[in-house]
């Protein structure tokens, strides 16, 4: 008889809705708070993603800068370790370029290295790697390539930097290089690899005046 009542009772039947009801606001908030939160973590994870972009990103010219190729180097450094595939580097330091901004002026000084950086990319691999160090010194590591691979592609691109020319005022302008090469070997530190490049390129230079 009892058993009869509960069944029958009405409102056993509400309290029962009621806590089902409850239930599934709750769940439903939960759903919303979590999905509110995967948001807000892959909104920064996209902000720490480009943010290391940019930290690696020369401010003028839209390849990497000196600290990206650092990291780079040590890259080449690992693949020479475990599969004895040697990476080399190129250091190119511009001939003249201050004379260029005092004459023509910053504005055109900084059009020319844009469209050096540019050139150096579309006459490079994917999977080499370009970077200004600063002023008007630029780097290409050639990943792959041994000294002599790297210093007739060094000749090539410097060919390619003397071609280039913009104009100003009905004026072709242009400019050439010096260039150095260096091996990434495992047992030098990626500053050390860029001053030795450095130094060959000074060598080099001094060779031809």
């Amino acid at each position: 008889m009892e058993s009869t009542k509960i069944k029958n009772n009405p409102y056993i039947f509400q309290e029962n809705d009621n806590l089902e009801d409850n239930l599934a606001c709750q769940l439903a908030k939960a759903e919303i708070k979590i999905t509110r939160q995967q948001e807000e973590i892959n909104a920064l994870k996209l902000k720490l993603m480009q943010t290391e972009i940019l930290a690696d990103k020369d401010p003028l010219v839209d390849i990497y800068n000196a600290r990206a190729l650092g990291r780079e180097i040590k890259r080449a450094q690992v693949l020479m370790q475990r599969y004895d595939i040697l990476s080399s580097l190129i250091y190119f330091d511009l001939n003249g370029f201050k004379k260029i901004n005092d004459v023509y002026g910053h504005s055109f000084g900084d059009k020319l290295l844009i469209s050096i950086g540019e050139m150096l990319c579309k006459n490079t691999r994917d999977c080499d790697v370009v970077a200004r160090l600063g002023g008007d010194e630029f780097a290409v590591l050639l990943f792959k390539a041994d000294e002599n691979i790297a210093k007739a592609k060094a000749s090539v691109l410097a060919c390619k930097i003397a071609e280039l020319k913009l104009e100003l005022g009905g004026e072709q302008i242009g400019i050439t290089t010096a260039w150095g090469v260096c091996a990434c070997y495992p047992e030098d530190d990626s500053q050390q690899i860029i001053h030795r490049a450095d130094r060959a390129m000074y060598l080099a230079k001094a060779d031809k005046t």
